[in-house]
Formats: structure tokens, sequence, C-alpha cells
């Protein structure tokens, strides 16, 4: 199975600070499920990722999950300033909701 990746995705904040995101997801045209995890240690280095799920990334979108990896508010590639614990839950909330408008909160960058 073909894996396509995008990793330059800007997600608009809660106040309209764009935060930088990447994602895998299964070549196809079908919806899929899309799994996010936010990181202030970088959208690209997946070993940060809850239980190191970066093993398990291959696993997960052969099964057809789409999986989003996003950048806490002014780290690597997302703007304003890190502070820890402040922006996260009104990020967190405003990045699901942006995927759910996403055509089918399927593979929506164009996979």
């Amino acid at each position: 199975m073909r894996i396509l990746i995008e990793t330059d995705i800007l997600v608009p904040g809660y106040d309209g600070t764009l935060l930088g995101a990447s994602a895998r997801c299964p070549d196809g045209t079908d919806p899929a499920p899309v799994l996010l995890a936010r990181s202030p240690y970088g959208k690209d280095d997946v070993r940060f990722l809850a239980g190191d799920i970066s093993a398990d990334m291959p696993a997960l979108v052969a099964a057809g999950y789409a999986l989003v990896h996003q950048s806490c508010r002014g780290t690597f590639r997302s703007e304003d300033t890190f502070t820890p614990h402040v922006d996260e839950a009104a990020d967190g909330a405003t990045a699901v909701a942006w995927l759910r408008e996403q055509p089918g909160a399927t593979a929506w960058w164009a996979c």
C-alpha cells in the first residue's frame, strides 16, 4: 500500500494564527477517519507522539486511517509564541473543527 504524505499544511488556530501540520493517508479516494496528534516537539518528528506511535503509523494507514500531526503554537512551523498549556485546548478544538469541515473528513490535502 502506498502512503501519501503532505508535510506543509497550515491550519488556522482559534485566533487565525497558522499552525503547521503534516499528514499521512492511504492512497485512495475513500473517506478515512482522521487521527490527530498535537506536539510541541515538531510535526515531522513522529518519535514524540504518545506511546511512540511511529512504529505503528504504516499499520494505521494500511488500516485506513489518515494521521495528522500538528505542531503546537509557537513551535517549528507554527506561528506565534509557545506558552505551555495556555492555548492547547482552544487550538486543539479548532484543529478538530477544521478537520471535520474538510470534504468527507477524508484525505482533504489532495491525497
